[in-house]
């Protein structure tokens, strides 16, 4: 392909791992020369470039991608590791219809060409928005290997406030704050010693929404909050011996409203804050195109739009936002009904905006396998606005599990081992392996699985911390 003006480039490139929930050290580039452009290469519809810069396999998952197939100068190569890589499809049931999930898998230190063969006239391409990743196997272990503990705000120096891995080298706590009153904190893990991070040399004060490389120095790091409300405690620990800290509000200081929904511009439809850097709504559509946003009263900040013009947000999927753009979310409803829209406002510049029709699951979910008991035993609480969650008392040593409906026809699975306070997405679970985790001792789990993102999360938290 020659792509010699930045509208073509535009129109054709688009990558496929970006985000909150991109799998580390993976570019996925695509060109696009399928129909909707015009045809530079009548022997090619797509092409998929993978570049795999981890020391182990990788593989991604990419929103209906279809008829790839290893580029025949690597299929052929004398190089055994690049034959490796390949191409496969899945076709599982999700929000009410048949969807075609592309699965490319690139071994370690590879860089793979997947091309979508055209035969004839020009067939589908892919789409360059498709941008919602998902793991097959993990993404990056916790590097400390241990749960850590925000101790000492509110002057708790216990474990009551663990930090949640989220995956990608990062790690999240949250706390309600009164404004004015210093804090004294730390970064540790159970025994205080495997993780023990505070201040550095030069000085322990943490500042709000700026970055604090945390080190070994005695003490404990001094943060004073500006006002009431709940703050977000950031740690990126992809260098694991110098761990960096930002202290940030958890929400918007205005309320967010949810904007031209069925043409309603006006803020009629207050958006909830449910905690943990969420925004959340439940609300009927109508059928048909709609355009919206989500903006404050006076539409200054927030005031939150597509990222990349042109795109849109479809039902069942993710877009990234951005403040103060000027293109609305747009989004083609095929039936008329309840939808919740979720917003995760962590990063509140680029927040990730994600769609799903009311009751996307049944209500009625379990987790089925714990404590060697795969019948209906333990039922998830429905909460609404697709929410999950359970308590359950469960026996020491190795569990297995999957969340599935009660006649089996729905089922999720992690497929491989995960660890208590990690955030991990789920993927349909029919033929594939159980979510394995394993406790030193009987414990209460909390069982929280969000079935709003493209793939349903879950977090396992331990109640006697």
């Amino acid at each position: 392909f020659s792509l010699e003006t930045a509208a073509e480039v535009n129109a054709r490139v688009g990558f496929h791992n970006t985000g909150p929930k991109q799998l580390l050290g993976v570019i996925a580039m695509s060109i696009d020369d399928g129909t909707g452009v015009a045809d530079l290469d009548s022997s090619v519809d797509a092409l998929m470039i993978v570049f795999n810069g981890n020391g182990e396999e990788k593989t991604l998952r990419v929103k209906t991608a279809s008829g790839f197939a290893l580029h025949e100068i690597q299929a052929n190569s004398a190089d055994s590791i690049v034959r490796n890589a390949g191409f496969s499809e899945e076709i599982v049931d999700e929000d009410g219809g048949k969807i075609t999930y592309g699965i490319f898998t690139v071994p370690a230190y590879t860089s793979a060409v997947f091309v979508k063969a055209q035969t004839g006239e020009q067939g589908a391409g892919i789409d360059r928005f498709t941008n919602a990743p998902v793991a097959v196997g993990r993404g990056s272990d916790n590097p400390y290997g241990t749960p850590a503990y925000l101790r000492g705000i509110n002057g708790d120096w216990g474990t009551s406030n663990p930090f949640i891995y989220n995956g990608d080298g990062t790690f999240s706590a949250y706390a309600t704050l009164a404004a004015g009153e210093e804090q004294n904190l730390k970064f540790v893990s159970g025994d205080w010693s495997t993780i023990n991070y505070g201040p550095n040399s030069a000085s322990p004060v943490v500042a709000l929404d700026t970055s604090y490389t945390m080190g070994a120095a005695a003490g404990e790091l001094l943060f004073t909050p500006p006002d009431a409300g709940e703050y977000r405690f950031t740690v990126n620990a992809l260098d694991a011996n110098a761990p960096v800290l930002i202290v940030s509000k958890a929400k918007f200081d205005k309320t967010l409203y949810l904007r031209g929904i069925n043409d309603d511009w006006s803020p009629s439809l207050p958006v909830s804050y449910t905690g943990r850097g969420a925004y959340r709504i439940t609300t009927a559509v109508n059928a048909g195109e709609q355009s919206y946003k989500f903006a404050e009263e006076d539409w200054s900040n927030p005031n939150l739009g597509l990222a990349d013009a042109g795109a849109s947000l479809g039902v069942g999927g993710e877009a990234t936002l951005e403040q103060g753009s000027n293109d609305n979310i747009n989004t083609n409803f095929a039936s008329t009904g309840n939808y919740v829209f979720s917003l995760d406002v962590n990063n509140k510049e680029n927040p990730l905006a994600m769609l799903q029709p009311e009751n996307r699951l049944p209500k009625s979910m379990y987790v089925r396998g714990v404590n060697g008991d795969w019948g209906a035993s333990f039922p998830l609480t429905y909460h609404g606005g697709n929410l999950y969650e359970a308590d359950i008392d469960l026996s020491s040593g190795a569990q297995n599990f999957k969340i599935a409906s009660e006649d089996w026809s729905v089922e999720y699975t992690v497929d491989r081992a995960i660890n208590l306070f990690e955030k991990v997405e789920m993927a349909p679970g029919g033929g594939k392996g159980n979510t394995t985790f394993t406790l030193n001792t009987d414990t209460s789990v909390n069982f929280t699985f969000d079935a709003n993102s493209a793939n349903p999360t879950l977090i396992l938290k331990s109640n006697d911390s």
